[in-house]
Parts: C-alpha cells; sequence; structure tokens
C-alpha cells in the first residue's frame, strides 16, 4: 500500500528530525562534576590498572574506566562525541535487533518500518526520560544506565543472527570419513566469545542494567528449552547460555568488591527478603507514577504500534497465531517483573531508584507499549471492522508521524544555553591550559552553572570536584570565584 509507505517514511522523518535535536543539543556537553574525577584516576594509569583501582576502592563498576579512557582520547570533546555517538547507535543496534528478529520469524522485513520503531523506543525514552542528562548525555550517568543499552541491542541481534545461519551450516567432512569443524563452525565460536565479553563488559558499566540484561536472557533460556521446537534451538541455547555467563561473572565481580562496604557506608546489609519485597513495592510506584505524568507520550506509543501494525498486516500477508491474545497479559507482566530486576540493586541500596537509574525502566515501558499496541493491531486487522476504519486509522498514523514535531518545541529553547554554556567551558579550558603551561600551580578561574543537579567547579580548591579537576589539568589547585567574562 502506498500511502502505508508514505506515512511511515513521514513518521521516520519526523522521529529522526526531533531525535536529532536531542544529538544536537548533545554536542555541546562538556566535562562536569563526575567527569573531572573519571578523568583524573586515568592520570598516569593505563586503563586497566584505573579500572582495578577503582574496582577494589571505590567502586563495584569495574568497566566504566575503559570507556572512559577511549572517550578521553578525543580530549574534553570526548564526553560529548559518546553522548551523540551512544544515541546513534542505539538505533542502529535496535534497527538491527528487528531486523534479525523479522529475519528469524519470517516477517517480511521494510526497513523504514525497522527505522522508525526504533526511532520511536529511541524518542520516547527520550523523552519521558525523568534526568535526561544524567541519563544519557552526562558521561558517568551515560555510561552506567545507557551504554549497557546500546550495548545489549547488539548482543541480542548477534544472538539471533547466529542462530538463524547457524540453520545452515556446513560440516566438512574428511577422505578418512571423519568430521572437523567447518569455518562457519569457527564463526560461531567467535560469535560466542564476543557474546560473553561483550555481556562481562557490559555488566561491569552497571548493576542495575546487569539485573535486567540477566533476567532477559535467563528467560529467553528458559523459553528457548522448553517451547522453542524449531532448528534454531541448539544454537540459540549455547548462544543465549554464553552471554548469560558472561553476564552472571560481572554480576559476581561486582557483588564481591570491598568497594561495597563504602558505598554502603555501613548500612545494615538488607536481607532478600527485603530487597524482593522493595523491588516489587518501587515497580509499582513507578508504573503508577508513570501512568499519571505520562499520559501523552505513552498513548502515542501505544497508539502508534497499533497504527503501524494495522496497516503493515493490510499491506502484508501476515500469519498470526491464534494465541497471540495471550500477549495482552504476558507483556505486562513480563514487564513489570523485568522493571523489578532493574530496580532490585537499587532496593539493595535501600532506597528508591534516582531519575537516571530508572532510565532502563522508561525504554522497558516504552517498548513494551509499543509491543502491545502492535498486538492490537495485528488483531485488528483480522477482525471485520466498519469500511470508516481504512480511512479513520491512515489519519490517526498521519496525526502520530506529527507528535515528534511537537515534542521539538521544549528542547528548541535548550540550544542557545548549551551553546553558551560550551562556549564558557571552552574559553575556561583554554584560559586553564595556558595558565598552567606558563607554570601557575594555584588557578583561579570563573564558575559556570551547573546542569541538572550536577555542579561544576566551585571557590574552595580542596573540594572535590576542583581537586580532580587539578588533576586533570596537572597543578596543584584550582578554584572558580572569579565572574564569568
Amino acid at each position: 500500500m502506498k500511502l502505508f509507505s508514505l506515512l511511515t517514511k513521514l513518521f521516520a522523518l519526523t522521529s529522526a528530525a526531533a531525535l536529532s535535536i536531542y544529538a544536537y543539543i548533545a554536542a555541546f556537553i562538556r566535562p562536569i562534576g563526575d567527569d573531572y574525577c573519571i578523568s583524573a584516576r586515568l592520570i598516569g594509569y593505563d586503563p586497566l590498572t584505573a579500572s582495578l583501582i577503582k574496582y577494589w576502592y571505590t567502586s563495584n563498576r569495574f568497566s566504566n574506566e575503559i570507556a572512559a579512557w577511549f572517550t578521553d582520547l578525543f580530549g574534553p570533546r570526548g564526553v560529548a562525541i559518546l553522548a551523540v555517538g551512544s544515541l546513534l547507535l542505539w538505533l542502529a543496534g535496535l534497527t538491527w535487533l528487528l531486523y534479525e528478529s523479522a529475519r528469524l520469524f519470517k516477517i517480511r522485513w521494510d526497513l523504514w518500518t525497522g527505522i522508525l520503531l526504533a526511532e520511536i523506543v529511541a524518542l520516547v525514552s527520550y523523552y519521558t526520560a525523568p534526568n535526561l542528562f544524567q541519563s544519557v548525555q552526562w558521561r558517568p550517568g551515560l555510561m552506567t544506565y545507557f551504554l549497557p543499552l546500546v550495548i545489549y541491542s547488539f548482543l541480542f541481534a548477534g544472538i539471533f543472527r547466529r542462530a538463524r545461519i547457524s540453520v545452515n551450516r556446513p560440516s566438512t567432512t574428511d577422505l578418512d570419513g571423519t568430521s572437523r569443524p567447518s569455518a562457519l563452525d569457527y564463526g560461531l565460536l567467535a560469535t560466542i566469545t564476543t557474546l560473553f565479553f561483550g555481556a562481562f563488559f557490559a555488566g561491569g558499566l552497571s548493576e542495575t542494567a546487569g539485573a535486567l540484561h540477566i533476567s532477559i536472557l535467563g528467560l529467553a533460556l528458559v523459553v528457548n528449552f522448553l517451547w522453542n521446537k524449531t532448528p534454531t534451538r541448539r544454537a540459540a541455547l549455547v548462544l543465549i547460555t554464553a552471554t548469560l555467563v558472561g553476564a552472571l561473572l560481572a554480576m559476581i565481580g561486582m557483588f564481591i568488591t570491598p568497594a561495597n562496604a563504602i558505598r554502603l557506608d555501613g548500612t545494615a546489609t538488607p536481607s532478600m527478603l527485603d530487597v524482593i519485597l522493595r523491588s516489587f513495592t518501587y515497580a509499582v510506584q513507578f508504573l503508577t507514577e508513570a501512568a499519571r505524568l505520562l499520559k501523552i507520550p505513552l498513548g502515542f506509543t501505544f497508539a502508534s504500534g497499533a497504527a503501524l501494525a494495522y496497516l503493515y498486516s493490510k499491506s502484508n500477508d501476515f500469519s498470526l497465531s491464534r494465541r497471540a491474545w495471550l500477549g495482552f497479559i504476558l507483556i505486562p507482566i513480563l514487564t513489570y517483573l523485568l522493571i523489578v530486576a532493574a530496580f532490585a540493586p537499587s532496593a539493595y541500596g535501600q532506597s528508591f531508584p534516582v531519575d537516571r537509574v530508572r532510565f532502563p525502566a522508561h525504554v522497558l515501558l516504552a517498548a513494551s507499549l509499543l509491543t502491545l499496541g502492535g498486538l492490537l493491531g495485528l488483531l485488528a486487522a483480522r477482525t471485520p471492522l466498519p469500511r470508516w476504519t481504512a480511512t479513520l486509522v491512515p489519519l490517526a498514523l498521519f496525526v502520530l508521524a506529527l507528535y515528534p514535531l511537537w515534542t521539538i518545541r521544549n528542547n528548541y529553547k535548550l540550544i542557545p544555553e548549551y551553546q553558551s554554556r560550551a562556549a564558557q567551558w571552552d574559553a575556561r579550558d583554554a584560559s586553564i591550559r595556558e595558565l598552567a603551561a606558563s607554570g601557575e600551580e594555584n588557578i583561579v578561574t570563573w564558575k559556570l552553572p551547573g546542569i541538572a543537579n550536577v555542579n561544576d567547579l566551585g571557590p574552595r580548591p580542596g573540594h572535590w570536584i576542583n581537586y580532580c579537576a587539578a588533576i586533570v589539568y596537572g597543578v596543584d589547585t584550582i578554584s572558580a570565584s572569579q565572574e564569568s567574562p
């Protein structure tokens, strides 16, 4: 149907326009707060040694310094490159995951629809995030709660791809009749190795995302073992197991580090029952607040899935299982349980998840509502409906395609503020480096306003942010007490 194709492309373009504003703002991000300490730990140490020191004495997350080392290769602009690059990579990973899912389940692939679905998940997740800066733009929060999701999208896509192509894996037989691994077998081994180490690295970025990852993989393992009767079963079990083992080892490593005693700060270790009860309570509280405060964006997500699936089904030969209606029961239950898993580390720390910790839950909510809407659209396409539906649904999709443009207005107003701050930060950075190069050891510079409850350099040289900044710039002290020029 040409109309469906046209509307899908329009929707994808408006969503891309909305996301491009987020990317453009992220290009003006500069180091602030914990960014200085992350870079300071790398002064005089290779990334592996810096990671071990942090793991043993400061934090249980052992992969962050390696990611920070890579961004520091690009200088102070590396934090902006990370923020922009993570968004683009996430869109690519989600699109690849959707492509592999379509190929695995023998669904006709439409590139524009796949890109659009990835964009909707990303846009709604960004738009509903309670503290966007701390979640996906500020390097400490991004590496902990967003970067793992980016990596997971590629890991899941890799599992789907290798499981799919393993069905047609050729075998090689020698002249004496013995068999040996073919080139594709070595490819399978390489994929297993990549999945294991990828899951281990991603798990070392965050216990919150790690708990979510482990829960999804554990569920996928059980589903494949019990219900997958296709030729992909054996390869899928091996691939999922390898990824799960990597994620579990990362979680165990984060659990046994002595740094946990510092983070808990003498707080009594809660019982497992308390952790479980708190996790379930926090998940209910989160969903209740989301339903109360985010009616429009969440409704947009559900309606988009329904309209796209309905028109897709009408323009393509798509078969739907008779038990598909069970998705209306299973998807909400699974979404709730996965949110519980993501909140469990915070429950262990005996606090409701702070804003940036809740970002993975917003992603889950967006993906599940899009899926539920899609399921409703597919079932509606198989149900006799009045003739006016053929006109109403495309009209609804057109209106939905305009919604991303509405989300731009608030973000567009932030551009001058971020541009001005970036220009002031760049000027201050150049001034500090010039003074340091001239031999000045105790530098007094100007202060910049904080962003989203993240503080910048202050007037006290002994403050931890100033202390870390002094290490980064290679001077004795830095204080920020002057007025910005």
